[in-house]
């Protein structure tokens, strides 16, 4: 159960800015300056943005701060902290932003983590690469911005260029409602953290849909902030548990978004006019036409945490 923190701070969108609602959301876990700076350097044109931070479990310390901690960045107009009470993992946390912002009723949904920090053009870069790739390759679904430094001050210099690539980065990315009606929420099979964000893109993948990295909208992010800084967090057996769960569910020994593509293209072959199925769809035909070989399916079936390569 989310308990909601005291304070919400509204304001009244100016009337020339975009007339685009944008949903702004991160997890965390104590790492408390972190998150006030990737709010802090938020910024965008957009009509209306809500900014919410669901904390995952944070010691008592932290949540006395994180309940006095307040908003003061006036491109944002609302601005909510929930509180999980124990680590609910990415995935769980994922889905309650994206169930929050589709509640609040959210054109563009914008998912962080909350060690990274925004350039002058990231939130506006992804708003517009977003809008622009989708109309150039209808089948886009995820936009995501660009690690382009670990130091927030050299974001000033760093110019957006019209450079896409399809290897999203899911430390910040940018979904619509459009996109959890196409290929639904994220897994929450891989408790607490790891292979949320390959299970995602493979189902994209497999699905007949595109995810795009994008240069338009640079960014900065240090990474594993929550990790260092919660060292038992993620326990090397946790992980070994999430790898087999992503064997498991995506039938497969790699996490090679080649493998992904290459389904979906003998799938496409052989069914033109199904040109969105499952990804379970496709994980069976390539199962019956051999595509995924039975020394394969025997292999994930034996696999534990003790033989489960790291």
């Amino acid at each position: 159960m989310i308990r909601r923190g005291k304070a919400i701070v509204s304001a009244r969108a100016s009337q020339t800015k975009k007339d685009e609602k944008l949903f702004v959301g991160t997890l965390g876990v104590n790492c408390i300056e972190y998150t006030k700076r990737c709010l802090d350097t938020f910024s965008s044109d957009c009509k209306e943005v809500k900014f919410v931070y669901i904390d995952n479990g944070s010691d008592a310390e932290t949540v006395r701060e994180l309940q006095g901690w307040s908003n003061k960045n006036p491109d944002v107009h609302h601005f909510e902290k929930l509180f999980n009470g124990r680590n609910a993992g990415v995935g769980v946390g994922w889905n309650q932003l994206i169930n929050n912002a589709l509640q609040w009723g959210a054109t563009k949904i914008l998912i962080c983590n909350n060690d990274i920090a925004f350039g002058p053009s990231t939130a506006n870069g992804m708003c517009e690469a977003y809008d622009r790739l989708r109309k150039e390759v209808p089948e886009t679904v995820m936009v995501t911005a660009t690690n382009h430094t670990k130091n927030p001050n050299d974001l000033k210099d760093v110019r957006q260029r019209w450079n896409n690539h399809e290897h999203p980065d899911f430390s910040c990315y940018m979904i619509t409602p459009e996109t959890i009606d196409r290929i639904g929420m994220f897994s929450e099979d891989y408790d607490p953290a790891f292979f949320e964000d390959n299970d995602m893109h493979w189902r994209i993948l497999m699905m007949g849909y595109k995810a795009f990295g994008t240069d338009w909208a640079p960014y900065s992010h240090i990474a594993s902030r929550t990790r260092y800084g919660n060292p038992n967090l993620v326990t090397h057996a946790n992980f070994r548990e999430c790898k087999i769960a992503f064997h498991r569910n995506m039938v497969t020994d790699t996490v090679d978004q080649e493998v992904a593509n290459s389904r979906y293209l003998a799938w496409i072959e052989a069914n033109p006019q199904v040109k969105h199925p499952t990804h379970q769809q496709v994980i069976d035909f390539c199962k019956e036409k051999g595509l995924i070989k039975e020394g394969l399916l025997r292999w994930i079936d034996s696999l534990n945490v003790m033989n489960v390569p790291v």
